[in-house]
Parts: structure tokens; C-alpha cells; sequence
């Protein structure tokens, strides 16, 4: 009886076209537990753009179907909705008339949050849009960066997660790489020609923890640095992993790793030549090796 007072002479079960619209703008909706007719988890990572005209109810809507290729660590819940502030909007001069603006609507228990970005030009008429999407990142002291690649231009989001705020070395920086196609800032993981997984498209460029329990407890420091050119970007990576040693003996022992990867956007795709060495390691050890 309360849902037909709602919709009104209509019937329940078939609610006016501006209540579904209405919803799907504000995302009232169990967002953990959407899925496509063939049972694929699905995330919309922007509901669009209202469209108040003929044709679809909204326009550029951005949708994750299937789980990500993802990397480690996993996705990280979202936190409960709080107000925004100046500092969830970060604004970076690009010279001239051009800014990249991001503005951030949620926060994750990872330390990301997301919300729109966009490329404007201000103009003596106003600002205009040029292209728009949404990004995910991590936003403490966040830099935002436009790069002109072989393979078009592509969004570098450097950002910093942090135990606390105030003091830098409880700081891990990330960088997040979203690709440019046409007027859309388009997410995407990191894949090989063959089409295999290479891990999700946050970079880790320093980061330190631990696994394990016990005797096996092992922990680890993880840096990577990143070099641009026309072709694309060479992740430099190095793992040093501090451990007991196996027989049982006093004192630990530290290995090492390096290595060098290529990453380049063709088509709107991240190619990636290798996953990182963090990522690689990390699933050993959850394999037992």
C-alpha cells in the first residue's frame, strides 16, 4: 500500500521512468551484489550522464564486467558516505588555458578514493570539458599528469596512502594509469598481447609489509620507479625480503630482486610485459613456495 502511495496510480511493480532514473543517478542500489542475466560480477564505476532529451535515459556511463585482473593487495570496501570538502578537489595546472580536475565523491578502507575526473580549458566564456571519466587513486598529496604517448595520452594520478598523514614515512606512493580514448578517461587493468592478466593499473612505487605468521613470517620493501618516453613507460622494480632462516638456526638473511618492465598504450589497452616482481612474489608465497 506505502509503494503504491509512492508511484501513485501506477502499478507497484512498474514504478515511473523518473523514479528508476532518479535511482540510478544516486546509485540507491546494492552495488556489491550487481551482476549481468549470465551471473558476471558488474560495478558501475560512473552512473553517467542524464540525458533529459529523446533516446537513452543516460549517456557515458562507465561499467566493470567480470572481476578485474586485479594484483595485490585486493579491492578494498567502501566507507560510509561523509561531506565533501576543499581538499576531495584536486586541481593541477597543466600550462595555459588547460587543468585536469578530480573530484572526489568516495573513500575506500584501502586509503583510494574516486570520484570524476576531467580535462577542462578555461575560457574568457567559461570552462569547457574536454574529456571526462573516473579515476581511483590514492589522494593524499596527489599529482595529477597528462602523458602524450605513441599510443595517445594517458592519465598519471601519483598519490600517497598513509598510516598518518602528518609523517612521511608511514607513507606508501602509488600511481594510477588511466588511459585517454577519445573524450573518456577509460580504467583499465594491465594485460600482455596474448591477453593475459598483468596485474591491475596502480603502481606501486613504494611499499613495505609483512606475510606470514610465526617461523614463516616474512617481510618485505618493495620500490619501483618509472621512466617516460614517446613509446610508453619502463618500470624499474626492486624486492628485498627479510626472512628466518629455514633450519631453525638465530638470524635472518634478506633476498633480492630487480627487474625492468615495459608498459605502452595501444588502442586504449596498457600493455604490460611482465606482472610486477611484488605481485609475482606474493603469489608464490600463497602457493607455498
Amino acid at each position: 500500500h506505502e509503494a503504491r502511495l509512492f508511484l501513485g496510480e501506477r502499478d507497484a511493480a512498474h514504478p515511473p521512468e523518473r523514479v528508476l532514473q532518479s535511482i540510478w543517478l544516486h546509485q540507491r542500489l546494492r552495488r556489491e551484489d550487481l551482476q549481468t542475466l549470465d551471473g558476471q560480477p558488474l560495478r558501475v564505476l560512473h552512473p553517467g550522464f542524464w540525458n533529459r532529451e529523446a533516446g537513452p535515459d543516460f549517456h557515458q556511463a562507465v561499467l566493470q564486467i567480470a572481476e578485474r585482473c586485479g594484483g595485490w593487495p585486493g579491492p578494498a570496501a567502501a566507507l560510509p558516505s561523509q561531506s565533501v570538502t576543499a581538499a576531495d578537489l584536486v586541481v593541477e595546472n597543466l600550462g595555459g588555458p588547460q587543468r585536469l580536475v578530480w573530484a572526489i565523491t568516495e573513500h575506500f578502507a584501502d586509503g583510494q578514493a574516486q570520484g570524476s575526473v576531467a580535462l577542462t580549458q578555461f575560457e574568457a566564456q567559461g570552462v569547457r570539458v574536454l574529456a571526462i571519466g573516473v579515476l581511483r587513486a590514492h589522494p593524499i598529496r596527489a599529482r595529477l599528469s597528462l602523458k602524450k604517448l605513441a599510443g595517445g595520452a594517458l592519465l598519471v594520478a601519483e598519490g600517497e596512502s598513509c598510516t598518518v598523514p602528518q609523517d612521511p614515512s608511514t607513507c606508501s606512493r602509488t600511481v594510477r594509469l588511466v588511459p585517454l580514448v577519445g573524450d573518456r578517461f577509460a580504467p583499465v587493468d594491465l594485460w600482455d598481447t596474448a591477453g593475459q592478466c598483468m596485474g591491475g593499473s596502480l603502481l606501486l612505487l613504494k611499499r613495505q609489509g609483512t606475510i606470514g605468521r610465526g617461523s614463516g613470517r616474512k617481510e618485505f620493501q618493495f620500490e619501483s620507479a618509472l621512466t617516460y618516453n614517446a613509446e610508453g613507460l619502463a618500470v624499474h622494480e626492486q624486492l628485498t625480503v627479510e626472512e628466518r632462516a629455514r633450519d631453525g638456526t638465530a638470524g635472518t638473511f634478506l633476498r633480492r630482486a630487480q627487474g625492468e618492465r615495459r608498459i605502452q598504450l595501444q588502442a586504449g589497452v596498457l600493455l604490460a610485459t611482465a606482472p610486477s616482481i611484488l605481485d609475482r612474489w606474493i603469489d608464490g608465497q600463497k602457493k607455498g613456495e
